[in-house]
């Protein structure tokens, strides 16, 4: 008699109310740390990743009417390119829009080029696992943030499309609430016990020109890309690049030019395709590479944690060589 009482209890526990309860708790909670972890991408005094992105394009709104450089990139434009050093040595007002290669190409040209102007500079530095990649690719990690900028940069083509960007604004909600607590952690740590650096979570601070200014001194890991200039063989990334960049000249006169990025030297060593790919990526897009592959191969220990990831020394001496050469191109582009 009391085994069935106990019985009709747990049947009871298992009701389809219950189940529908548990379900809303969970769906609220998600559609809470979605739109909690958004809001925080706003704020870039968090020192969020993703979020400064909005402060480098409100950067960028600034100086709309201006005549600038605007680099162009993941990480490796985000850590390889100091773009205040840029302005102090040209004159130009330079801005660092770097932030993943993660991320579709093409939506980080859609977020800057309202902004773009008669006279402009666009570098574009796309890492070496865009050459495989589709132009467009929002498979590849474009998140809904970008809504909250420039809604042209989410472009969304099919159910596949659809499905991807609800599955990156819920990653990147939830990332963003657990990159805030973390960071408030950390700041706790540093400003309220006094600890001399930061203790477990970089802070990331952009200064004038977009430029992030703290880079911890990890030890760089082996990972490398293997054989880059296997991209010999697929050029629809670079295709879908030239169509673009073609037709956005036919309403503004910006100049564009292509990077390489900065590399380990041990990514590329014994890999001798590369002058033929910088040559063949200028004739397939018409536009001027200013260094090669070869210029920007540097020793694994100026790098802070990754091969992209240059220390800031050392994003000094890359972008030396971009100034170095973007001077010598456009004196050539006057005397032509």
């Amino acid at each position: 008699m009391h085994s069935s009482k106990k019985v009709v209890m747990d049947n009871k526990k298992k009701g389809p109310g219950l189940l529908f309860a548990k379900l809303g708790i969970v769906v609220l909670a998600v559609f809470g740390f979605t739109v909690g972890g958004l809001a925080f991408y706003g704020d870039c005094e968090k020192r969020n990743y993703d979020g400064c992105y909005q402060y480098k394009l409100q950067l960028l709104k600034n100086s709309a009417n201006e005549r600038k450089a605007v680099f162009i990139g993941g990480s490796s434009t985000n850590f390889g390119i100091h773009a205040k050093l840029f302005e102090e040595e040209t004159g130009i007002r330079a801005i660092n829009m770097g932030l993943s290669a993660g991320r579709s190409f093409e939506a980080y040209l859609e977020s800057v080029k309202p902004y773009i102007k008669d006279g402009d500079y666009v570098f574009m530095c796309p890492e070496h696992p865009y050459y495989h990649s589709e132009f467009h690719n929002i498979d590849n990690g474009t998140s809904m943030f970008y809504l909250f900028q420039n809604f042209d940069a989410i472009k969304i083509n099919n159910a596949t499309d659809v499905y991807n960007t609800v599955k990156y604004s819920l990653y990147n909600g939830w990332t963003g609430w657990l990159n805030a607590i973390l960071q408030v952690f950390d700041e706790m740590l540093v400003d309220v016990f006094h600890t001399k650096t930061p203790a477990v979570y970089d802070r990331w601070t952009c200064n004038e020109n977009g430029d992030f200014t703290f880079h911890k001194d990890l030890t760089p890991t082996v990972y490398t890309p293997g054989n880059v200039s296997s991209a010999l063989n697929s050029f629809t990334f670079f295709d879908g690049l030239r169509n673009y960049i073609n037709e956005w000249k036919q309403t503004v006169n910006f100049t564009p030019y292509l990077l390489f990025a900065p590399i380990d030297e041990n990514a590329i060593a014994g890999d001798l395709g590369f002058p033929q790919l910088e040559e063949l990526i200028e004739e397939r897009t018409g536009i001027k590479i200013l260094n090669s592959q070869l210029e920007s191969a540097y020793p694994r220990e100026y790098f802070f944690d990754t091969y992209y990831h240059l220390k800031w020394e050392y994003g000094d001496t890359h972008t030396q060589l971009i100034i170095d050469k973007f001077i010598e191109a456009e004196t050539l582009a006057i005397f032509a």
